[in-house]
This record gives C-alpha cells, sequence and structure tokens, in this order.
C-alpha cells in the first residue's frame, strides 16, 4: 500500500512538474512572459502542493 501512495506522488510530481515547465518554456518562446514574473506567480503553488504531497502524516 505504501509503495502504491508513493509512486503515485513521484507520478504526480513529474506531471507537475511538466506543467510548470512547459508553459514556462513556451511563453519565453514566444516573447510573452519573462521568466521573473511566471516563477513569482506559480512557484509559490508548485511548491506549496509538493510539500503537501510529501509533508509527515499527523497521527
Amino acid at each position: 500500500m505504501t509503495t502504491r501512495v508513493l509512486n503515485f506522488k513521484a507520478i504526480v510530481t513529474v506531471l507537475l512538474g511538466v506543467a510548470y515547465i512547459g508553459p514556462l518554456i513556451w511563453a519565453m518562446a514566444e516573447g510573452k512572459l519573462d521568466a521573473q514574473s511566471y516563477i513569482a506567480g506559480i512557484g509559490p503553488v508548485f511548491g506549496m502542493a509538493v510539500g503537501f504531497w510529501f509533508r509527515e502524516s499527523q497521527p
């Protein structure tokens, strides 16, 4: 059971990473966004999601 949860968390983290970095690269290539603005807006959300998934469970 624990291995399934860990695998799910790893897969979701990779997918979230792709969703985070993919649009950044596209927007920068199109000249529609600078990296600083994107990271300032989306970075905390990405960090909060990863922190939530890998926090220690409470009894």
